[in-house]
C-alpha cells in the first residue's frame, strides 16, 4: 500500500479540532464534554499518520543529528505561530491581579519556549498557551520517530505488532494506577509542586502520552503492511463506533462529579475507540467516512495545526472584554458571564477559523520560502 494522503483520516482530524475547541469553550459551564476523547484520538491519528507519510519515503537513520532534524522539520512550521500565541498571553501573567513574579515568568516561558513544561509537576511549569502542552507530547514523538520507525520496520510481523499494541495498552494501565496512588501525597498551598500530581502524571507527562503516539505508529504499520481487508459491513462499523465514542464522552462526563478521583475516563476509555475508528475510517469504504470527507470539513482540518495554537487565546480575550463589562457594572455583564460559553461558540470560533485563514495567508508570503 502506497503513502497516499487519506482524507477519511482528515474528516477524524477536523472532528478532533471542533470537539477540542469546544470542550475549552463550554468547560466552564459543562465541565467535561468530549476533550479527553478528542486528545486520545488526535494522539494515536499523529503516531498512525507519520507512519503512512513515511511509508516509501525510503529509510530513516537514527542518530542524535537525523533525530534532531527530523524533529526540526516537522515542527518548524508551526513555531512561529507558537511564539506569538505564547506572548499573546504571557501579558495576563505581567499584569492584573494574577500578576507572578519574574523569576516564575521566566522559567514558565522558557520552558514552553524549549517544549518542556510538562516534564514537571511544578505549578509554574504550565502552557502559557493551554492546549499547547500537547505540543510537548508531538516534540518528544517526532525527535525519537526514526528510532521506533526502524525499530519497528526491521522487526515487523503482524502478530508482533498486535501483542506490542497491547503490551502498551497494559502499560498505559498501569501507568494509570501508578498515577492514582500518586493523589495521596499531601501537598500544601505553598507547595511549588502541582495540587493534582496524578493528572500530571497520566494526562499531561510526555512519555506517558507518547504511548498513545507509539500504538497509532504500530496500526500505522499494521495498516501498510496489510491489503485492504474487505469490510461490507463497514457503514455499519463506523456508526457504531461514533455511538460508542458518544456514550464514552458521556460516562466520562457523568464521572467528573464521582466523589473518588479516578483516573480511567481520561485515557484508558478512550485508546481502544481511537485505534478503532482510525482503523475503519482510514480503509475508506463506509458511507458515513465517504459523506463526511467533502470540502467544508477538509477545510476545517486544514486549519486544524493553527487553529489548536489560536482558539485558546481568543477565547481568554473574550474573558477579558467580559470581565472588562462586569467590572464597570453594567447590566449587560451578568448575561454575558452566564453565556460566555455561547459567545465562544459562536464568535469566539468565528475568530479563530478567520485568523486560521490570515495565518495561512501570512505564512504562505514571508514564512514559506524560510520554513522549506
Amino acid at each position: 500500500m502506497n503513502s497516499k494522503r487519506i482524507y477519511s483520516l482528515e474528516v477524524l482530524r477536523a472532528i478532533a479540532f471542533m470537539m477540542i475547541m469546544i470542550y475549552h469553550a463550554t468547560m466552564d459551564k459543562f465541565g467535561k464534554l468530549g476533550g479527553e476523547w478528542a486528545v486520545s484520538l488526535f494522539f494515536v491519528l499523529s503516531g498512525f499518520v507519520s507512519v503512512i507519510s513515511q511509508n516509501n519515503k525510503g529509510d530513516l537513520i537514527p542518530s542524535f543529528k537525523n533525530n534532531y532534524k527530523y524533529m526540526i522539520n516537522k515542527i518548524k512550521k508551526l513555531y512561529p505561530l507558537y511564539l506569538i500565541s505564547i506572548f499573546s498571553l504571557l501579558v495576563f501573567d505581567l499584569i492584573g491581579s494574577s500578576k507572578a513574579s519574574i523569576i516564575k515568568i521566566s522559567f514558565k516561558l522558557i520552558s514552553n519556549l524549549l517544549f518542556i513544561q510538562n516534564y514537571f509537576p511544578f505549578k509554574s511549569a504550565t502552557s502559557i498557551n493551554g492546549p499547547a502542552w500537547f505540543l510537548c507530547t508531538i516534540v518528544l514523538s517526532y525527535l525519537l520517530f526514526p528510532c521506533i520507525y526502524k525499530s519497528i520496520k526491521n522487526k515487523y510481523s503482524l502478530k508482533r505488532a498486535i501483542t506490542t499494541i497491547a503490551i502498551l495498552y497494559a502499560l498505559q494501565f498501569g501507568c494509570g494506577i501508578i498515577g492514582s496512588y500518586l493523589n495521596n501525597l499531601a501537598i500544601s498551598e505553598n507547595s511549588i509542586l502541582s495540587p493534582n500530581i496524578s493528572d500530571w502524571f497520566f494526562y499531561y507527562f510526555p512519555p506517558v502520552r507518547l504511548i498513545d503516539v507509539v500504538i497509532g505508529n504500530y496500526l500505522g504499520f499494521i495498516f501498510i503492511n496489510n491489503k485492504k481487508e474487505s469490510l461490507n459491513k463497514a457503514t455499519l462499523k463506523e456508526i457504531l463506533l461514533l455511538i460508542i465514542s458518544i456514550v464514552a464522552i458521556i460516562v466520562g462526563k457523568t464521572n467528573e462529579n464521582a466523589t473518588i478521583t479516578t483516573w480511567w475516563d481520561d485515557v484508558v476509555l478512550y485508546t481502544p475507540i481511537s485505534v478503532l475508528l482510525i482503523w475503519v475510517f482510514a480503509h475508506e469504504q463506509g458511507v458515513l467516512s465517504k459523506t463526511l470527507t467533502n470540502k467544508p470539513i477538509l477545510f476545517v482540518a486544514s486549519i486544524s495545526p493553527y487553529g489548536f495554537l489560536i482558539h485558546y487565546p481568543v477565547f481568554k480575550y473574550l474573558d477579558r472584554f467580559v470581565s472588562l463589562f462586569y467590572n464597570k457594572g453594567y447590566k449587560i455583564a451578568y448575561y454575558l458571564c452566564q453565556y460566555s460559553w455561547v459567545l465562544k461558540c459562536s464568535i469566539g470560533i468565528t475568530i479563530t477559523i478567520l485568523l486560521c485563514v490570515v495565518w495561512m495567508k501570512i505564512q504562505d508570503k514571508y514564512f514559506s520560502k524560510k520554513i522549506n
